[in-house]
């Protein structure tokens, strides 16, 4: 039952005003849960993400000095 539905259906059975802000405090409980659990997943991605972005310059880097090493090369040869 999702968090909505579960409020939905607690305001429909007329509760008492403690008993309401309880079931809110609850709900907002779960949902401020929820949006600490995607915030670290999101942190977790721009980590990872961050990762790769090093990984692509560090390839580039390499492929620029093989390149170079290619040409020294070519002129010798040539």
């Amino acid at each position: 039952m999702s968090i909505l539905s579960s409020i939905v259906s607690f305001i429909k059975r007329a509760p008492s005003t403690s008993k309401a802000l309880a079931g809110f405090h609850k709900a907002i409980a779960q949902l401020d849960a929820v949006v600490e659990h995607h915030n670290l997943k999101a942190d977790r991605l721009d980590a990872q993400i961050a990762v790769k972005v090093a990984e692509q310059t560090a390839a580039k880097d390499a492929a620029a000095e093989a390149d170079k090493v290619a040409k020294r090369i070519r002129k010798i040869v040539a």
